[in-house]
């Protein structure tokens, strides 16, 4: 897990983070129902294309900032 930032005004997390199973790295991003204190509902999950570094919440947009792990470029990804 890389980090997690919270949409405002709702019980639900973002998480990001990434995975490697052997020599394969998977980059994610999931939505997380935070309402049970000491649990964690997973709503959606998707892979950004990236390795985000941050991610903010505003409106219905949510912003991505990473690198492209191909060439190292910085990312900026809105979904």
């Amino acid at each position: 897990m890389r980090g997690v930032t919270f949409i405002p005004n709702t019980n639900t997390a973002v998480l990001f983070g990434f995975v490697s199973v052997m020599n394969t790295t998977i980059d994610f991003v999931l939505f997380a129902d935070t309402l049970a204190p000491g649990s964690l509902t997973i709503l959606a999950w998707f892979n950004p294309g990236m390795q985000v570094q941050d991610a903010k919440v505003s409106g219905t947009n949510l912003y991505c900032v990473g690198r492209d792990r191909a060439n190292s470029n910085s990312v900026l990804a809105i979904f």
